[in-house]
Formats: C-alpha cells, sequence, structure tokens
C-alpha cells in the first residue's frame, strides 16, 4: 500500500479526480452566480480555476516535471560552480514563494471568499497545495530530509502532506457542488401546473 501512495500515477490520479470534482462545482455554482457579479468574483471562475491548478497538477506529476526540474536545478548549480554556495539562494526563492503565496491568498479572499466565505477553506487548501509542491520543488536539504527521509506507516511524509491536500480538494468541491446543486433546485421556482390557476378559483 505504502508504494502504491507513494507513486507518481496514483498521485496523478487523484489530481485527475479533484480536478474534476472542482469542474462539477463550477458547474453547479454556474446558475448561482449573480448576473451583476464582475465576472472574475464569480464562484464558477473559482472553481474553474481551481480545476485547472489541480489537474496542471496532475500533468506535472504524471510526467514527474517536478523531480526533472530538480535534476535541471542541481546541473546548472554543478556547471556554474555555485553548487556549493546553494542553500542561500534555495532559501531566498521559498521565501519569495512564501510571499506569493500569502499574496495569492489575499487575492483570493478579497475577489471570492469575502462574497461566500464557505470559499475560504478550498482557497486555504489551493494555496496550501500550490505553496507545498512549489517549496518541494526547490530540494532543499532540509526539507527533503524531512519530506523523503522520514515516514509514517512506510508512506513518506512528502506522499502523505500531497495525499492529504489533495484529498481535501475533491472531498470539498464535491461537498460544495452536492450544497451548491441543491440550493439551485431549491431556489428555482416550479413552473405552474396548467389550469392550476381554474382550479383553485373554481
Amino acid at each position: 500500500m505504502a508504494e502504491a501512495i507513494e507513486s507518481h500515477t496514483f498521485r496523478a490520479l487523484l489530481y485527475f479526480l479533484a480536478g474534476a470534482a472542482s469542474l462539477w462545482a463550477g458547474k453547479s455554482a454556474m446558475d448561482s452566480d449573480s448576473d451583476s457579479a464582475p465576472w472574475l468574483s464569480r464562484q464558477t471562475v473559482f472553481w474553474i480555476g481551481l480545476a485547472a491548478v489541480l489537474l496542471a497538477l496532475g500533468l506535472l506529476k504524471g510526467f514527474d516535471v517536478e523531480q526533472w526540474a530538480a535534476r535541471q536545478g542541481r546541473d546548472v548549480a554543478y556547471d556554474q560552480g555555485w553548487y556549493e554556495q546553494r542553500r542561500g539562494y534555495q532559501e531566498m526563492v521559498i521565501g519569495v514563494i512564501a510571499v506569493l503565496d500569502a499574496l495569492a491568498f489575499v487575492f483570493g479572499f478579497f475577489t471570492w471568499a469575502r462574497r461566500w466565505m464557505f470559499l475560504v477553506l478550498p482557497l486555504v487548501v489551493l494555496v496550501g497545495l500550490v505553496g507545498f509542491v512549489s517549496i518541494r520543488a526547490i530540494s532543499l536539504h532540509q526539507i527533503d530530509a524531512v519530506l523523503y527521509r522520514r515516514h509514517i506507516l512506510d508512506i513518506q511524509v512528502s506522499a502523505i502532506v500531497e495525499v492529504m491536500f489533495t484529498l481535501m480538494a475533491a472531498l470539498i468541491a464535491i461537498i460544495s457542488g452536492i450544497f451548491l446543486h441543491l440550493t439551485r433546485d431549491h431556489s428555482t421556482p416550479r413552473p405552474t401546473p396548467k389550469g392550476a390557476a381554474f382550479n383553485v378559483f373554481r
């Protein structure tokens, strides 16, 4: 089981599942969005954006782009002679990622979550997942030591964190889609049966 969870194929499939669930949530939100709301701030845009990110991460995981990028970075550091000093650059890039992550959350909050507070949770999951994957790709030694060399129930910490984030994204999207679907059904006026007015006043 540990090997299955750690496999890139399994995690890529989870990304695709979460992306599909987000697309469904976006479809469910489409009819509940206000026509007067700015295009960018509609729920549908949030869910489709989340789906796009998850599907992109699934493709990157399936083709092992993250590990390839880390190897390329190490090769460049070796070739240009700054491999021994790479830690300072890695820490600087991680700091930039953290700032961008925080800015992304602020943008998402004021664009979507301020109007629909239940979007705070998927927004946190999205920002956390992208930040985690980005920082992991930097391959800082201290972080790699925790993510790849430590295990829980024989499963790498890196795989556990990634799977948990992805499953949370999928579960939140599914629950939100169901809620939006039910809300839409209850808010849609039922058509008046033919002859109903006559029967009432007869």
